[in-house]
């Protein structure tokens, strides 16, 4: 068994091809919201297109955009097989039994195998809903707390302005610490000194 077929099993499993990528640069510091938070596995992504005359720019947009969702799917694979090995066991399973189904001929074997892939199938994509209600959810808990911290800031926006007035002018310099050196690495270059403004002549 290969990782590619086991990627390429979520492909069976339901049109949730449900992706939410949110970008959102959250007051407090907070960083960008990882992508593979908000990805749930649906169709397989398709390649892009090859053989049409198109610029090499977006060819490269395509491919980088490709290979992102196969990352990001392979990923939930994985955490898939670390959290649930049940679970991971079953999409094995399904996968099994819908390659059997399409190199078989025999009527009766189809029907057979429709009926044991039926509720395996629905066992997953209740999994998969679930899993969706999860991260909606989580989702909703961490706008619910950007609201509230830009609520906090149209309440306190005199104080916004100050603060952010003293820290880009330099007042507030003297509050902040150098980082820590790390062994072997050399110091951050410092800001190169400010030439003194030429002196006036004395007056006699």
């Amino acid at each position: 068994m290969t990782k590619r077929w086991l990627v390429g099993v979520l492909g069976i499993l339901l049109g949730l091809g449900w992706s939410a990528l949110v970008m959102a640069q959250a007051p407090g510091g907070e960083g960008e919201m990882p992508p593979d938070e908000f990805m749930l596995p649906g169709r397989p992504p398709q390649p892009p297109p090859r053989g049409e005359r198109q610029d090499r720019e977006r060819r490269q947009d395509q491919g980088r955009a490709y290979s992102q969702k196969m990352e990001l799917r392979h990923r939930y694979l994985e955490r898939v097989r670390w959290e649930d090995p049940e679970r991971y066991r079953r999409i094995v399973k399904i996968h099994d039994l819908a390659n059997q189904y399409r190199y078989t001929d025999n009527e009766a074997k189809k029907q057979a195998i429709l009926k044991e892939l039926r509720p395996l199938l629905d066992n997953e994509l209740q999994a998969q809903q679930a899993d969706a209600k999860k991260r909606v959810s989580e989702m909703e808990k961490k706008l619910d707390n950007i609201k509230k911290i830009l609520k906090q800031r149209d309440e306190h926006w005199n104080e916004v302005v100050d603060f952010n007035l003293k820290k880009i002018s330099g007042q507030m310099d003297y509050l902040e610490f150098p980082p820590p050196a790390i062994p072997g690495q050399e110091p951050p270059p410092q800001a190169p000194p400010q030439p003194e403004p030429p002196k006036e002549p004395a007056k006699k």
